[in-house]
């Protein structure tokens, strides 16, 4: 994808995605030498080759030649565009590729290319040792596409005067095979290339809170500003990129005006500890209170406040103010369950 615009700013996960990989094994290398002429080459046998999975956790099957104690499996996304398969475990007739939540690997409506081979050796080997036999015939297969009306924008709500310069923006996802997403802010409601844009590429499960993109702090927005925005899976390799959500909008507050943004615990949070620490910011100087609790926040806005529960339900309100007498406020709803 080529991203042709006068300004951008993109946060890609890559790290994240990369450690997705469901990596070889490893095993120290034995010190005798096997023939691995001997050994054929497994047969795939499911799914069929050219096969469209309905779901992100397919089982592999394969039948195995006589004598083989080890086998390697590979699964390589088209171009190698994302994360994949290379594994070594001892003899079997199939592997079930984890899905999301517990494996965050396979991506939507791209395909796969996955293959088998197996040795004799009666000891654990690297993928490098000669003992290994030919690789099996690849086969492929594709994922399932996926739907944009599984998401929802829902915070800041349409219309909603944002807190701060740097607003949290979250989404929701009905199905938790979706987990790699693309974002976008823009003062143009056509998010056209003569605007600011920021474009970023996130992993919805790494993010805190999860399916979330903040503003950088390095690039805050604008104050008293309209801004549009809008979300989609991300799609790549072989397959067809989606439409975005409708865009959403909100409005920064107007310049020096107080306002206050929590970063964390995040509301409704279930914690098991008896204390909690309340972050957030807000204006430079500002007094702030926490449950009778009175602190100043810093020369970057930021403040923190250690907060005793009370088991069950704990409502913290949260006030700060400036000299001017502006007042903004939030209140918290923290579970606390020993």
């Amino acid at each position: 994808m080529q991203w042709l615009f006068r300004r951008k700013v993109v946060g890609l996960i890559a790290s994240a995605i990369a450690s997705a990989t469901i990596a070889v094994a490893s095993f120290a290398t034995p010190t005798y030498t096997a023939v691995a002429a001997i050994l054929q080459p497994p047969t795939l046998t499911a799914p069929a080759n050219g096969s469209i999975l309905s779901d992100f956790g397919p089982s592999l099957s394969w039948a195995l030649p006589g004598g083989s104690t080890q086998y390697q499996l590979q699964v390589t996304p088209v171009n190698n565009d994302g994360p994949g398969v290379n594994i070594i475990q001892n003899a079997d007739t199939s592997f079930s590729v984890p899905a999301p939540p517990d494996w965050y690997g396979l991506l939507p409506d791209m395909t796969y290319t996955w293959r088998v081979r197996v040795t004799d050796a009666t000891t654990a080997v690297s993928e490098s040792d000669v003992s290994w036999g030919p690789w099996s015939q690849g086969f492929t297969f594709r994922t399932p596409k996926v739907d944009i009306r599984t998401v929802t924008p829902f915070d800041p709500i349409n219309g909603k005067v944002v807190a701060g310069n740097n607003p949290v923006l979250r989404w929701s996802s009905s199905t938790p095979d979706v987990f790699y997403w693309e974002a976008q802010v823009s003062k143009d409601p056509q998010f056209g290339s003569g605007a600011f844009l920021y474009w970023t590429v996130v992993h919805g499960d790494v993010t805190y809170p999860s399916n979330a993109y903040t503003i950088p702090s390095s690039f805050l927005l604008e104050s008293g500003t309209s801004y549009y925005w809008r979300v989609r899976p991300r799609v790549q390799g072989d397959g067809a990129p989606l439409a975005w959500t409708p865009a959403a909008t909100f409005t920064t507050p107007a310049l020096n005006k107080i306002f206050l943004q929590m970063s964390s615990p995040s509301d409704e949070s279930v914690v098991n500890t008896s204390t909690v620490v309340v972050r957030g910011t807000t204006k430079a100087g500002a007094f702030v209170s926490v449950e009778e609790q009175f602190v100043t926040a810093d020369a970057s806005g930021n403040f923190s406040v250690t907060v005793t529960l009370v088991e069950g339900i704990n409502s913290i309100d949260i006030l700060a103010s400036d000299d001017t007498g502006d007042v903004a406020n939030t209140t918290l709803t923290i579970i606390y369950t020993p």
